[in-house]
Formats: C-alpha cells, structure tokens, sequence
C-alpha cells in the first residue's frame, strides 16, 4: 500500500519505501528556478499509481511508499509498427540538425536541482562528480530511480550520452519523457539493457505497461565499460528510436500528447551493480 506524505521543501524530491533519505537543497542564487524530483518506484508492474499533481512555486516533497510486488504481472501492449512509411529518417539523424535548443553538459546538477549533496534512498544514489550525473541502483528488482528538469517541450529531439561503468543481466538505464508531472512517474521510458537490448514503456494512471518489448539490436554496445547514445524523436504522437545515431525503429501512442517534462532513469534488475554517467544531455525543436 502506499502513503502520501506532504512536506515542504526548497526542492520536490521524493525516495521510497525507506526512512534514509537525503534531501538536497537548491540553491537560491541560480538563474533557472529549479523544482525537480526523484523517486523510485517498482519499474514494470505496478497496477496502480498515486494521483499526480500540480506543481506549486513553493516546491512539495511527495514520500511514496510502496511494498515490492514482483509476482504482479500487467498485460503488455505493444503499439509497434515497423513498416516503412513515409517518414524518411537518415543514418545520423542527430548530425541533421545543427545546433541544439538546450543543452546541458552537467558541470553543475542545476537543470535538475541537485547540488553537492545529491540524492539518495534505499534503491537509487544520484550525484553530480566530474562534470557528470552519475546515477547507481543497488536494486535487483527492477525499482526505477528517475530524475526530471523543468523543461516541458513537445516535438523535439532528446538525446542523452551515458557511459556504463558496471552493469549485469537485464539493468535497464535510458530516458524519461513526456512526464506531465514531477512525482507520479507518469510518461514514457525508453531504455537500453547491460544485455544490448532497448524497449520501451509507458506509466498512465492505469498503471505501467509494455509498448515495445526488449529487443536486442547491433547499434547497442553491451555490457559494462562502454559507451551509448539515446535519443527519442518526437512528433505528436509519433515516435522514432535511435541509438548511436541509428534510426533503430518507431512507434505511435497518444497516452501524452502535450509534451512534458524529460530526464534520465536507471532500473537495476541484475546484481545490484548498476552505475552510469551521464555527461551530455541536449534537445533540438522539431517543428
């Protein structure tokens, strides 16, 4: 069962399940106001959620506690198509582009309200080292761990570079986006696994399921010690996959079509030894 627990902070951040938890404060002399959250919470089967809110100027801590419940299954929803259509989407899309919209090379955590002493719970560490977010999971049971900005865009182009420091079996790391809120874990994930495989999941508020499936591709360097680009093309309700600068495949859903918020998230389900960093992150409008 889960509990509520409204508390007011500078930052809305959140853990789960556990007492240990660190709060980090903003600070006030930064240019962008910042009102980020993390939370982890069961990656996959969850069958229901806590009712998302708006985010008020004066930040809200929002403590979820939830049981593991691994045995849930949900039913998967696959909305796939991978018929070519008219969409032409070269090798090297990024390259296309020109400059980005925004972009942040994490010198500092500001574009996600994280100082010097980052965030951390039970499940999921987050901190700001060497001009990079470095995010851990201790879990081995799939608990996502996620960290969002204040930007909202809708058709965009989101790329994020992540290089594995260790990883094992089915660890799951990519990025969340189209989250219309900063607590409830609703919007879309796409990830890549330590195997060499990608999918793709969505978080209503009827609970979390399958778009796509994991799918191994040749595009995805596997295992710990490497390095892999992500990035998710936006139009509407139409999306396109790319890993290392290849179009990889593309799918339609219209559960958030308004744009929303973006981030990075990690899901350890292997050892307990899931580490990345994540050093660039960057949009380019799509009109």
């Amino acid at each position: 069962m889960k509990k509520i627990i409204p508390l007011l902070v500078l930052l809305a951040l959140s853990g789960c399940s556990f007492p240990a938890q660190q709060e980090p404060t903003a600070n006030p002399e930064v240019v962008e106001e910042i009102v980020s959250l993390t939370l982890t919470a069961q990656a996959i089967n969850i069958p229901d959620q806590s009712t998302p809110f708006s985010t008020l100027p004066t930040a809200t801590v929002l403590v979820v506690t939830e049981t593991p419940t691994p045995t849930i299954t949900m039913e998967p929803i696959t909305i796939l198509s991978e018929t070519p259509t008219s969409t032409i989407i070269p090798a090297g899309f990024r390259d296309t582009l020109g400059s980005p919209a925004w972009q942040d090379t994490l010198d500092f955590g500001t574009s996600f309200g994280l100082d010097e002493t980052g965030y951390q719970d039970d499940n999921t560490k987050i901190v700001m080292n060497d001009g990079a977010m470095v995010l851990s999971s201790s879990s081995m049971y799939g608990y996502r761990g996620w960290r969002l900005t204040t930007k909202s865009p809708a058709n965009i182009y989101l790329e994020a570079k992540f290089d594995v420091e260790s990883c094992s079996d089915a660890d799951l790391y990519g990025l969340v986006y189209r989250a219309p809120d900063y607590s409830s874990g609703l919007g879309y994930y796409l990830g890549i696994t330590c195997e060499g495989e990608y999918n793709v999941t969505k978080w209503t508020e009827s609970g979390s399921s399958t778009i796509i499936s994991s799918v191994s591709d040749p595009a995805i360097l596997s295992g710990p010690d490497q390095t892999n680009r992500v990035g998710i093309q936006m139009m509407g309700d139409d999306f396109f996959i790319h890993i290392n600068n290849s179009f990889i495949t593309q799918f339609t859903d219209k559960s958030f079509e308004d744009g929303g918020h973006f981030g990075v998230f990690i899901a350890g389900q292997g050892n307990g030894n899931l580490k990345v960093r994540m050093d660039e992150i960057a949009y380019w409008n799509l009109e």
